[in-house]
């Protein structure tokens, strides 16, 4: 076997010039190990401060260039421990940049933003859309549950996710994601205006566009 091999003749002929060769390669494999496992908690704070999951799956989101260990381990373990060194290179190349984009194997791809770096896969099923329950809860599976009742209510605009709507305006909506040309009217804004540019002018990214849900009637959102 190679570990024999190494043991047999090649330690030897090592330890001819370097004689305390064999315990030095043990005092350093120590030392690499309890350097590896300070690394791994490292990591593990990392991930636990900087991974997101959502429906458009798993993203980084960092302000500072982290540290270039920390950050090869992260990707290790997002790709795959048997990721090839080069793919890990061009994701942490990535990282670097604003924007851009490189495959990391099968249907997935890892996609850079201003604001993160988005672990995606091209081939995710699309969002059926449901039909509005205007009196209990409309669910997209796997996706996200919206809960509606009737009644007078007073507008909290201090929760993002509370709306007060017009009961009658509602008949015939449904939950979905954003098609091509959908616009609404944001809260204080003196007119429509499309919900592209409203996502843009708020730089959410592309990712989280979408797999937002929408009450929408026809390409009028709510």
């Amino acid at each position: 076997t190679p570990r024999n091999a190494l043991r047999l003749n090649v330690m030897p002929e090592i330890e001819k010039s370097y004689p305390s060769a064999a315990e030095a390669i043990c005092r350093c494999a120590k030392t690499i190990g309890i350097e590896s496992a300070l690394l791994d908690r490292l990591t593990d704070q990392f991930l636990d401060t900087h991974l997101q999951r959502g429906a458009y799956g798993q993203r980084l989101v960092f302000s500072d260039f982290p540290e270039e260990a920390i950050l090869r381990r992260a990707l290790k373990r997002l790709l795959g421990q048997s990721a090839a060194a080069a793919r890990i290179d061009a994701v942490a190349n990535l990282c670097r940049a604003r924007r851009g984009r490189t495959d990391i194997g099968g249907t997935r791809y890892a996609l850079r933003t201003p604001n993160a770096l988005y672990f995606l896969d091209r081939n995710r099923a699309p969002v059926e859309p449901a039909l509005l329950n205007l009196c209990g809860a409309t669910e997209l599976p796997a996706f996200c549950r919206i809960y509606a009742e009737c009644g007078e209510f007073e507008i909290d605009r201090t929760d993002p996710l509370r709306e007060v709507l017009d009961a009658d305006a509602l008949s015939d909506t449904i939950v979905r994601t954003r098609r091509d040309g959908d616009r609404f009217h944001p809260l204080g804004a003196p007119g429509d205006m499309l919900l592209s540019d409203f996502f843009t002018n708020r730089g959410v990214d592309l990712p989280v566009r979408d797999v937002t849900p929408l009450i929408a009637s026809g390409s009028r959102v709510f």
